[in-house]
């Protein structure tokens, strides 16, 4: 409880302070590479956000829906469920509506479990394809694996605050690596 009213301080002072400490750690940079480094590293926090979470949000809220309106599942438990998985890019939606479909068919209900999984899964994957259609994400381009990674190193190492500081230090790593 304590990291996480620590992580949560912490965050709120990083975005109240985040730009101002932004500018400080960019002066310290060569002028010519400010402008390039600034705006990259903009572009890969957006793709980042936006990328990751937004789809998790988007396909969860999807799955709780579906559950809802075909199997009759509780909505708010099966889409939180549904944001945490699908922001582990390697277990997605299918981690979730697999064993709803399951249950369903078990007691004899097939034509709804068929269903909740042919809605469950195209609706994810249309969400991740209007996604990709209206958002740039291309600087983070394949970093799904790497994301995973520093998820579950960041959450084994660090706690709570791990969440927060494994994708700012990719984004930061990332960048520092396209600057090198």
């Amino acid at each position: 409880v304590i990291e996480l009213i620590l992580t949560a301080v912490v965050t709120w002072w990083l975005y109240v302070q985040g730009p101002a400490l932004g500018r400080r750690l960019l002066d310290l940079l060569p002028a010519a590479e400010r402008g390039r480094i600034a705006s990259r590293l903009r572009e890969r926090a957006g793709a980042l956000v936006l990328g990751t979470a937004g789809h998790a949000v988007a396909v969860g809220t999807w799955l709780g829906l579906v559950a809802w309106l075909i199997g009759g599942f509780q909505p708010v438990l099966v889409a939180a469920v549904g944001v945490i998985v699908c922001v582990m890019p390697l277990l997605g939606p299918v981690f979730v509506w697999l064993p709803l479909a399951s249950l369903l068919a078990s007691q004899g209900h097939w034509a709804q479990a068929v269903g909740l999984a042919i809605s469950a899964q195209t609706g994810a994957l249309l969400v991740g394809w209007l996604l990709d259609r209206r958002a740039s994400l291309a600087p983070l381009q394949g970093t799904g694996p790497v994301l995973l990674l520093t998820l579950v190193g960041g959450l084994w190492g660090f706690g709570a605050r791990g969440l927060i500081l494994a994708p700012a230090a990719l984004v930061l790593a990332l960048s520092a690596w396209d600057a090198l």
